[in-house]
């Protein structure tokens, strides 16, 4: 028989009975969706026109245009939710499909987009050909990230208020039981209370979250171009060497409106977190007051926090981005059975943010708009060396083959490949972070706080993430720790993108089909 160490509760217990007990904190939530369904419906529309012009046996022009239009994200029956950070709080999230309101909330995403293309092929020998490419690509993004925007997801947090330890506390319906009383298992956990959309306007609680988009959305493109050259070396080696860019003009990216500036005597709450003089008001503030959404629409009287504390994730095509590489390749075909080759690329991504997973942008680390530009430096999937080689053997049997070409053996032993692959590419870089956010809590909006570089960057050559920990690289790190210290508030260097580099990732995968 197992004995059980004497506690007031079992997690299990709890968990069948649905009896939460974690004092003081969440201990129970529950999702409700508002609108259904609540996935996003969204258009796409495109034509092309292409043509080829055969200048000169030795001269091939490819071109064209395409025309692309992608309409904003709506819904089934309602439309999609938008925070208009212009509109008063009590009115500032307009429901699509509702009361006279478009299905799109009122975004504009323009008329189209033309999209040229340009494609060159000219031989210069018999072995030697050169090709070049130019064309632009609209940002097709489907604003996915409006699926789950307030209203459409409700999930409130009920904790146990009255410090019993038992099951948690229903705050929001009170005509049941007081505050602080616990929920009996009868109760279970509170349906979440909808507001009341009838308008085609709700309000943002101001302890809210939120991602919106801007009601303008200027669809960003992609530039790309190539240069190529492909040469006949002989023995059946072929090699093609070039240069590859692309170029993003407008990135999206999900900047937040509670973002502030570094405290001054000229904010309106300054860095002793006191109100400035020019506030009209005296005493203890929060750096709320700072942010930009409050800016926008608090004064005194509601001492400059007024609208929202909780965070509104702004989507809009803002930055810019851009690859640059060499890509070398050499291959060979040894009869008809085998073939090989290795690509080498050496390149360099740079942008301002990353892509997130399924939220459209990973969300800057400067918010505020006069730093927009700390938020430029090396691409989180950046990698500066790439290796790949391989190689594809058709195994000398079935029809057509030396051995077993005939019969029902040779359906059933024919067509079979060895694939062999080899990769070794750099690693990603890394950021150096802070023990905490310490800006962030003088200048909402700070995505994170960057340790400072107090002296020259050491590269130790290990794999340990902790320094000392002897199972791996004999306790040896990637980098010396010390180079980097926690910077003093308001007397930090506010370092960019992460600029450092991983160690180098080998990797040997082997297939058969």
């Amino acid at each position: 028989m197992l004995f059980r160490s004497v506690n007031a509760y079992s997690a299990l217990a709890d968990f069948l009975l649905g009896l939460p007990n974690q004092t003081g904190s969440a201990s129970v939530s529950k999702s409700q969706q508002t609108f259904d369904p609540n996935s996003l419906r969204w258009t796409q529309i495109g034509a092309y026109a292409q043509d080829q012009w055969i200048v000169t046996p030795k001269l091939t022009i490819n071109y064209g245009v395409r025309y692309e239009v992608y309409p904003p994200a709506y819904r089934d029956k309602t439309g999609v939710t938008v925070l208009v950070p212009g509109l008063p709080l009590n009115a500032n999230v307009v429901v699509g499909g509702v009361n006279g309101n478009p299905k799109n909330s009122g975004i504009s995403t323009g008329y189209g987009f033309f999209a040229p293309r340009l494609g060159l092929a000219y031989r210069l020998t018999d072995k030697t050909v050169v090709r070049s490419g130019f064309g632009l690509t609209s940002d097709p993004d489907t604003m996915r990230y409006l699926r789950d925007e307030y209203p459409e997801d409700l999930t409130p947090n009920y904790n146990n208020a009255n410090g019993t330890g038992t099951i948690a506390a229903d705050t929001a319906n009170l005509t049941h039981y007081t505050l602080g009383e616990p929920m009996p298992l009868t109760y279970g956990i509170p349906l979440a209370i909808a507001p009341n959309y009838s308008s085609g306007f709700v309000s943002l609680p101001i302890t809210g979250s939120t991602t919106t988009v801007a009601q303008n959305f200027r669809r960003g493109y992609i530039e790309s171009w190539n240069l190529f050259i492909q040469r006949d070396l002989g023995h059946d080696f072929v090699a093609n060497v070039g240069y590859v860019g692309t170029h993003t003009v407008r990135q999206q990216a999900g900047v937040s409106l509670n973002a502030a500036p570094l405290p001054s005597a000229s904010t309106t709450c300054m860095p002793n977190g006191q109100y400035s003089a020019s506030s009209g008001l005296s005493g203890p503030c929060s750096f709320q007051a700072n942010t930009i959404i409050n800016q926008m629409h608090c004064n005194a009287t509601s001492g400059y926090v007024c609208y929202n504390t909780g965070g509104i994730t702004m989507t809009e095509p803002l930055f810019s981005s851009s690859y640059n590489a060499l890509q070398s390749q050499v291959t060979r075909t040894a009869g008809k059975n085998l073939s090989a080759g290795a690509v080498y690329t050496y390149s360099h991504a740079i942008d301002y943010e990353d892509n997130g997973a399924g939220s459209g942008a990973e969300g800057t680390k400067f918010n505020y708009p006069a730093m927009f530009r700390m938020n430029k430096g090396t691409a989180g999937y950046d990698q500066k060396h790439n290796v790949q080689v391989w190689s594809v053997y058709h195994l000398p049997f079935g029809y057509g083959q030396k051995f077993a070409n005939q019969g029902l053996v040779g359906q059933i032993v024919g067509g079979w490949q060895l694939n062999g692959q080899f990769s070794h590419y750099s690693g990603l870089p890394f950021g150096v972070s802070a023990n905490s956010n310490s800006i962030g809590g003088i200048a909402p909006g700070y995505g994170s706080t960057f340790a400072n570089l107090t002296s020259s960057y050491q590269q130790m050559g290990g794999h340990n993430r902790v320094a000392g920990n002897t199972s791996v690289s004999n306790g040896k790190p990637w980098f010396n720790q010390a180079s980097f210290a926690n910077p003093t508030v308001l007397a930090a260097t506010v370092a960019g993108n992460p600029s450092n580099v991983g160690p180098t990732l080998p990797k040997i995968g082997r297939a058969h089909v």
